[in-house]
């Protein structure tokens, strides 16, 4: 099969690949779509929300497959006191399109971007289950963590 992975990192740059592609609402269907398949209650991306990504310094991989979205990772830059930072979120392929080496291929492209930005590291997060996932990490440098993750719902 063949794919594309193209990386935005300004809504310029998504809305003129998108419109090369297909419709931006198809892209907006296939991007909510994959994000179901990591969490049913996921919030649905929209216009506002992807502008409001792109202007804090967001990176959005996704690839192409036949005017499709079939997979997507982003990266967001973190700027603390003692430097810059990365955290990867969102990695997630369509189930048809699994077993194609997706992944990996939107980790790499990830990485090369957070090593020209010149970030200090990258943090991810997983679910243990994921058992594809961990190993994929792990194989990619991603030494797993002693934390205990928080969250406050607001």
């Amino acid at each position: 099969m063949k794919y594309k992975i193209v990386t935005a990192e300004n809504t310029s740059d998504f809305y003129m690949e998108a419109l090369r592609e297909i419709a931006q609402t198809e892209h907006f269907k296939d991007t909510n779509a994959l994000l179901v398949e990591l969490s049913s209650k996921s919030s649905h991306i929209t216009l506002a929300s992807l502008e409001q990504f792109f202007r804090s310094g967001g990176i959005i991989a996704f690839v192409m497959h036949k005017h499709h979205i079939v997979a997507m990772a982003t990266l967001v830059t973190i700027t603390k006191i003692n430097g810059v930072t990365g955290r990867i979120e969102h990695v997630v392929v369509s189930p048809a399109h699994r077993k194609n080496n997706l992944s990996r291929q939107l980790m790499d492209q990830l990485i090369t971007v957070a090593k020209k930005k010149k970030l200090r590291y990258l943090d991810l997060t997983t679910e243990p289950k994921r058992v594809a996932a961990n190993g994929l990490y792990q194989s990619l440098g991603f030494k797993k963590r002693d934390t205990n993750p928080y969250r406050l719902t607001l």
